[in-house]
């Protein structure tokens, strides 16, 4: 099990965003039971299948082959002859629609018989179907991509296919992708590729939260290769923490992905590599790092949890200090470790959750009265807020009063 080459180096694009996993840390640490200690980069290893099926689609009768169908269905006719002669039309006009019909699949006709003028013609399942409902159903050809985890052979919930920020690299682009702060990126071996996966899936009444459309039919694998998707693993390894060893973060899930952790976890070759992992000291490392920026070690205390914080200042913070507001309560990360950065005045944090909500906003996703209630809560929550203070009025307050009253046009009024 090794690092791709260059992994976690260099000019590439980033494998996932550095804040994806501060955004998960924070999520993380507020859990009760949950102690991380440090975290490892990782490409997961897919298999995307590549597929054809058929997707039944609906259009408009033409008045003769809606004619010619009823004939068939409820008329009892069985040869051109017939239908030509019940419904009083050109011989040639009905071959020529019966031919179109067996174009789509809509009838059947058998060879006529030694001196006939016509085989027998019986209606498809497709034609019974179309016959029934009064529309034409067609069926047209549908490809498409599907990733399996290359553990089981599990497919991958829908969440995986939506949003830009889900990358899925080929082996070639490992070499150029990086994760942040340089953490190493492994590449995990794949176990053998399963066919039935494949007909598990198509036979699954929930497929379509696997991105299967439940209108697919005979669905079948035309190439399978090799993928990876950038996941971090926090480990959850302190004294007195409860739930699985590794917490998985991914860009296809907010706070845990509880889909990639179930396997990660199973997996004893994973296991094994991260126990010969190298453990670092984390107050040396930080201490080091609060140094080169002109900080001194002597804030530096673990949390009852374990999770390492950095108390700074007042003056730190803000324009004229080193780090900005909107880092307060966030994590530095660094070598698989990180450090949350903090501040003990409490108006100061007030004004990181006024400005970090706001920023939200500029997100149009984010703008659900709800679900913005609900980061609001979490936010106040992580930087240890009252439950009520600052509250939606106020977060519209500061950005009508910098000069964003788009953003919160769509807030309720004080």
């Amino acid at each position: 099990m090794t690092g791709p080459p260059g992994a976690g180096v260099g000019d590439g694009d980033l494998a996932m965003p550095r804040y994806a996993l501060r955004r998960a840390l924070e999520w993380l640490t507020a859990q009760p039971g949950v102690r991380p200690s440090r975290y490892f980069a990782l490409y997961l290893p897919l298999y995307r299948a590549e597929i054809t099926a058929v997707l039944p689609e609906s259009q408009e009768y033409d008045v003769l082959d809606r004619f010619v169908e009823r004939a068939l269905a409820d008329g009892g006719m069985r040869t051109t002859t017939d239908i030509a002669s019940f419904l009083g039309l050109d011989h040639r006009m009905v071959e020529k629609v019966c031919a179109f019909l067996e174009s789509l699949r809509h009838i059947a006709v058998d060879a006529a018989p030694p001196g006939g003028s016509g085989g027998r013609i019986t209606l498809t399942e497709l034609g019974r179907r179309s016959a029934a409902e009064g529309v034409r159903w067609v069926e047209r050809e549908s490809r498409q991509y599907l990733y399996f985890e290359a553990f089981g052979c599990r497919p991958l919930p829908r969440r995986f296919y939506q949003g830009s920020e889900v990358r899925v690299l080929t082996r070639a682009e490992l070499a150029g992708a990086q994760f942040p702060d340089g953490a190493r990126g492994y590449a995990l071996p794949a176990r053998e590729w399963r066919p039935v996966a494949l007909t598990e899936l198509a036979g699954r009444r929930d497929r379509d939260e696997y991105n299967v459309a439940p209108e697919l039919r005979r669905i079948d694998a035309l190439a399978v290769d090799e993928r990876f998707l950038p996941v971090f693993l926090v480990e959850n390894g302190g004294s007195g923490g409860s739930g699985p060893r590794l917490l998985a973060v991914s860009a296809a899930a907010e706070g845990r992905d509880t889909f990639l952790e179930e396997f990660c976890n199973r997996d004893t070759d994973l296991g094994a590599l991260l126990d010969a992992e190298e453990r670092i000291e984390p107050g040396p490392q930080w201490a080091d790092w609060l140094r080169r920026r002109g900080q001194s070690a002597s804030v530096l205390r673990p949390r009852p949890d374990g999770v390492w914080r950095a108390t700074l200042p007042p003056s730190a913070w803000g324009a004229n200090g080193r780090f900005p507001l909107t880092r307060i309560g966030s994590f530095e990360l660094a070598k698989g470790l990180f450090l949350q950065l903090w501040c003990d005045s409490v108006g100061l944090r007030r004004e990181a959750c006024l400005e970090r909500a706001t920023q939200m906003l500029r997100n149009r996703a984010n703008r659900n009265v709800p679900a913005f209630e609900g980061q609001l809560a979490r936010l106040r929550a992580q930087l240890e807020l009252g439950p009520t203070s600052p509250g939606v009025a106020d977060v519209r307050d500061r950005a009508v009063a910098t000069g964003r009253p788009d953003l919160v046009a769509w807030l309720p009024a004080g």
